[in-house]
């Protein structure tokens, strides 16, 4: 039987919580979340399409990508003049699956309400 939730955090490094921690900040952010999101088809795509798409400024995408990448959710790699984007490992497409399926429920289907009670 594989461990628990509880039993995995229980042994987990400090170090390992570090990283969990730095890429929750990361995605914290909502544009940054937009744009994992956007990566989360498995579709390959260049800084200059994503600022297209999002309206950003160039320096607004870079920022964004490059907090990305060093969290390891995005990978870059060249090809030619172009730098291709993707989703840098496939727990990065589980966890936004995972934060997207949970968004996305439709009310009172078992979430609690950002709103309830987390007093308990």
């Amino acid at each position: 039987m594989s461990p628990t939730l509880l039993e995995r955090q229980r042994a987990a490094a400090p170090e390992e919580m570090d990283r969990a921690i730095e890429l929750f900040k990361v995605l914290s952010h909502p544009d940054r979340l937009r744009l994992a999101c956007a990566l989360g088809d498995g579709r390959v795509t260049t800084q200059k399409e994503l600022v297209e798409e999002f309206g950003w400024p160039q320096s607004t995408a870079a920022r964004h990508i490059a907090a990305l990448r060093a969290a390891g959710l995005v990978a870059a790699e060249r090809d030619g003049a172009e730098v291709l984007l993707r989703l840098g490992n496939p727990v990065a497409l589980h966890l936004l699956n995972t934060v997207c399926d949970w968004v996305h429920q439709p009310a009172g289907a078992g979430a609690a309400s950002p709103s309830a009670d987390s007093s308990s």
